[in-house]
């Protein structure tokens, strides 16, 4: 059997992180909201640019994944919630994970990890 018979798309999003929209996005687990028994989700991330401390990389907390899923997105009768309050994080745990352009990063799902408000101005993708 390929490996490719078993991998199943679960969503995908193009994340433009421009200077003043938008802001941070506080560390969490992907697999909280794209959850699968057992916990096998993978996300995948193309650098269309340069990922620097500078620009908004991703920040993780490195073995995280180990741990295991910590709370989970749960949708039901009630509407929408997670089913434990968010843990509180020390930043000293969290690593640039900085990369060059058109780098491709797996992302256990498990991985905690965050993004910080973009400091400068993105280069554009295209010129004419």
């Amino acid at each position: 059997m390929l490996i490719t018979s078993m991998i199943v798309p679960r969503r995908s999003r193009f994340s433009s992180k421009q200077l003043g929209i938008g802001g941070e996005v506080v560390p969490h687990q992907d697999n909280s909201f794209l959850y699968t028994e057992p916990t096998t989700s993978m996300g995948l991330w193309l650098a269309l640019e340069d990922a620097t401390i500078i620009n908004g990389c991703i920040w993780a907390i490195p073995g995280s994944h180990k741990n295991g899923l910590v709370r989970r997105f749960i949708r039901d009768d009630e509407g929408v919630h997670f089913d434990r309050p968010s843990p509180s994080y020390d930043r000293k745990y969290f690593v640039p994970v900085e990369v060059k352009a058109v780098s491709l990063v797996a992302i256990h799902g498990d991985l905690i990890h965050q993004r910080n408000r973009r400091k400068v101005d993105p280069k554009p993708l295209y010129d004419s």
